[in-house]
């Protein structure tokens, strides 16, 4: 289980040394097994990795938790207004 302020960053092929922030959430003694973030956002055929800190009220954040390496490879595009 787990709580605290966390932070969830990607990083892309085109610049893997930057990470980009995505979201920030918190969460009470419980298990992060849900989905908590949907990127609209990936570009076709660029590879991305995310990232998960914890980090405090003073802006103190812990080692990087990074994924796999996932290639956005997909043959249809939608629009997306936020909510359609």
């Amino acid at each position: 289980m787990a709580s605290g302020l966390f932070l969830l960053s990607r990083s892309s092929s085109r610049n893997p040394n930057k990470w980009e922030p995505m979201k920030e959430f918190a969460l009470q003694s419980e298990y992060p097994n849900r989905i908590l973030y949907n990127d609209y956002t990936v570009e076709q055929g660029i590879t991305y990795r995310y990232s998960l800190q914890q980090y405090n009220n003073h802006n103190i954040y812990s080692e990087r938790r990074i994924s796999n390496s996932v290639t956005a490879d997909f043959e249809d595009l939608f629009l997306y207004d936020g909510e359609r």
